[in-house]
């Protein structure tokens, strides 16, 4: 099996499997790309792949939440959030980013809140690029030293 065939779906498992750590998986997969042409590859892979899970836990937001107590909070959230426009986004960039607020539970609120889906899957498309590229070259400068 290719490493980014193998990338790809350890990636959409832990979109879905939060204890499935992606940071551990990419550091490792960072040692299979040996030109700077496969890290970036390696980058985008395993952004496909957490979008890809990420997009299930959007979509799963917009129709499991149901329940009356909890649809009247989510819908003062959905007030806060599109009434501040880009704070909402910023927060959503923010997750994507750096995990903070973490990103699975911002995935299922994004689709919940009626968050449009290409703003989500942009914005966390985004974020994602970033985060894993400072994890493959990150620990490929750390493996250099």
């Amino acid at each position: 099996m290719s490493p980014y065939v193998l990338c790809y779906l350890l990636l959409i498992g832990s979109a879905l499997i939060p204890w499935l750590n992606s940071e551990v998986i990419m550091g490792g997969m960072s040692t299979a790309a040996a030109t700077i042409w496969g890290q970036w590859m390696l980058v985008l892979v395993a952004t496909a792949g957490q979008m890809t899970g990420k997009c299930a836990l959007y979509w799963a937001g917009r129709g499991v939440l149901h329940w009356p107590g909890a649809q009247r909070k989510l819908e003062n959230w959905n007030r806060k959030w599109n009434g501040k426009g880009r704070s909402g986004s910023s927060v959503l960039f923010l997750s994507a980013v750096f995990g903070i607020p973490p990103f699975y539970p911002v995935s299922v609120l994004a689709g919940s809140l009626h968050i449009p889906f290409l703003r989500f899957l942009a914005i966390g498309a985004g974020g994602r690029i970033l985060h894993y590229a400072a994890v493959v070259f990150g620990v490929r400068w750390v493996s250099m030293m």
